[in-house]
């Protein structure tokens, strides 16, 4: 069964606006908000940005837990999403490059300077890709 992400369940803006252009109107898998736009979230869109995280984390006793890191340290997902559900999300969509371990709290990620680096890198990135498909789809 396909399972579908909306924007509730992010806080990232970009995210957001690209759930919100491409996505279809269903019910979310995650938050459970019903009558929402919706996206699949084995859309290439994720694998493509979040892939550039899977090889930063490593397991860590003094670290974070992956979760926490995306709600609170970077705000990427919502913090409305019950810990349960994060992990959920984030499991789906790092399936290909993070095991099911480090979200289970067996491990937790050492906050990195790269790991920022590279967010920010990628804000940078993802803004510029959604400002040119905007101004494609307005000409």
């Amino acid at each position: 069964m396909m399972k579908v992400c909306c924007e509730n369940c992010f806080n990232y803006k970009p995210f957001k606006k690209y759930i919100q252009e491409k996505g279809t109107v269903d019910n979310c898998s995650f938050c459970t908000s019903q009558g929402v736009r919706t996206i699949d979230v084995q859309d290439s869109f994720f694998a493509r940005n979040m892939s550039i995280f899977g090889e930063k984390f490593r397991a860590n006793d003094s670290g974070f837990e992956l979760e926490r890191f995306f709600t609170k340290q970077i705000d990427l997902l919502s913090i409305a999403l019950s810990s349960t559900v994060a992990k959920e999300l984030l499991y789906e969509l790092f399936r290909e490059s993070i095991g099911r371990e480090l979200l289970n709290g067996k491990f937790s990620v050492k906050l990195e300077d790269d790991i920022i680096n590279t967010w920010n890198s990628f804000k940078e990135n993802i803004n510029m890709v959604i400002g040119l498909v905007s101004e494609l789809t307005l000409t």
